[in-house]
């Protein structure tokens, strides 16, 4: 009796392995790390299955940014450049790292797709407001500087954007002037923000004109055959700016029976521009009338003094009544300060002599005191203080910081005077703390972020 031999050979017919790297590739940048693993197997013979292979790679990948430390040299991923894998970490997977283990298949081979994580640019919105200011016409240059940015997305900062215009106004004049802040200044330089838009409100300076008000005095008498007039023009309202002012020359005259305007003309003095000022003209009344010859009619004169702390501050009001008539005559404005009467009202009896006495107005001044992370080191102070005086800003006492967190901290601007404007004022005052290495500049013009000023109701403001 003699055995037969079975005889079993490998399957040499080739059979196709196909690997896909799983991918994710719809993350938008969020700051975090996000990460894919594993991949899909298709095979072309339903004998051949996943446990008669070896993977001797690694199947995961993992990214945080859209640009990355090896993206430019094709280290992030296989055969990948920064245009061709943009934003792309690759798991590395390839043919070499899966391993046939079955002997009884000859012809394996391995189609290999390799997987990935992309991180997408983010989004984000940048409006910037210029800085803005106000002030009265007063012969002094002013400026205005900087501006305030908000921010859509919080994972975009203002040090991920360049600034490459000059946030910076000033003029003397009346009239308004420009920053010129406009969005091609601006330009985004964070990687993983790919659409940057930038909302751009331009920071100007307004310097307003002054107003003012030329009246000339009014006067009547008896027609006796002269003519009545009166010299006197006053000036109220803001009044001129320091050095500044106009000359008078009065042409109003009245002789016979009647009334007329007393008209004057005026010319400025050299250096007083005229579109600094926003001028009324109010002239008074010349008048002559007949007296009735029974009874001689009485005419008495109203002078009016303004003062303030001893000194004469407009020139006097002076004109004349008949016995009987009522006046009514309005005090004139004085920045800063406040007349005892806004008007004086009666009927003369006699030649009569009144007073008007301005006083010193009171504003408030509220100090806070502030860190670079924005919390108060010390609580605000609100302090009364004469309108045109100086008044110093200086940091708190130690003893007041010596039992809290901010005992090490040091005011950047540690004393700043300031005259008291006349309206409320609010500054702030800003400390560096022990961990705050450098100032903060704002950009190319350098300016550190020591003390900043809000005049209330005006707009105005400085660092």
């Amino acid at each position: 009796k003699q055995e037969g031999i079975l005889k079993v050979t490998p399957v040499t017919r080739e059979i196709v392995v196909s690997i896909a790297g799983h991918t994710s590739e719809n993350v938008v940048y969020d700051g975090q790390e996000h990460s894919v693993e594993g991949y899909d197997v298709l095979i072309t013979d339903g004998l051949y299955g996943e446990e008669d292979f070896d993977f001797s790679g690694t199947a995961y990948a993992s990214r945080t940014n859209v640009a990355e430390p090896g993206d430019e040299t094709g280290e992030a991923g296989e055969g990948g450049t920064a245009e061709e894998h943009a934003g792309e970490t690759r798991m590395g997977l390839a043919g070499d790292q899966f391993t046939n283990t079955n002997p009884n298949f000859a012809n394996i081979r391995f189609e290999v797709t390799d997987g990935y994580q992309k991180i997408l640019p983010a989004h984000a919105f940048v409006t910037v407001t210029g800085n803005q200011a106000s002030f009265m016409y007063d012969r002094i240059e002013h400026s205005v500087e900087g501006y305030a940015v908000n921010i859509s997305n919080p994972l975009y900062k203002d040090t991920d954007f360049a600034f490459d215009g000059n946030a910076y106004a000033a003029g003397t004049d009346a009239g308004s002037t420009p920053m010129g802040l406009n969005e091609e200044q601006f330009r985004n330089t964070n990687p993983n923000f790919g659409d940057v838009t930038f909302l751009i409100t331009d920071g100007w300076l307004k310097i307003e004109p002054r107003q003012i008000t030329f009246t000339s005095a009014s006067s009547r008498k008896p027609n006796d055959g002269t003519a009545v007039t009166d010299s006197l023009v006053t000036v109220s309202g803001d009044g001129f700016a320091p050095g500044e002012g106009a000359d008078f020359e009065v042409t109003g005259t009245q002789t016979q029976t009647g009334n007329s305007s007393n008209t004057f003309t005026y010319v400025l003095h050299e250096g007083t521009k005229a579109e600094n000022y926003v001028i009324k003209i109010v002239e008074g009344t010349l008048e002559v009338f007949e007296s009735a010859p029974a009874e001689e009619e009485k005419l008495f004169t109203l002078t009016i003094r303004y003062s303030a702390e001893g000194s004469s501050v407009f020139p006097d009001f002076r004109a004349s009544y008949r016995e009987g008539t009522a006046y009514h005559v309005v005090s004139p404005a004085l920045e800063g300060f406040t007349p005892d009467s806004e008007s004086l009202s009666g009927v003369l009896s006699q030649d009569t002599v009144l007073d008007v006495v301005y006083t010193r107005n009171t504003y408030q001044i509220t100090i806070k005191r502030k860190g670079f992370d924005g919390k108060e080191i010390a609580p605000a102070e609100t302090l009364p203080v004469l309108y045109g005086t100086p008044y110093v800003v200086g940091q708190p006492q130690a003893e007041n910081l010596e039992d809290t967190e901010y005992a090490e901290y040091t005011a950047v601007i540690p004393e700043y005077m300031v005259m008291m404007p006349g309206r409320d004022l609010e500054l702030s005052m800003y400390y560096l703390g022990p961990d705050d290495e450098d100032l903060m500049l704002i950009d190319d013009y350098e300016a550190p972020l020591g003390l900043g000023s809000v005049f209330q109701a005006s707009g105005m403001c400085f660092e």
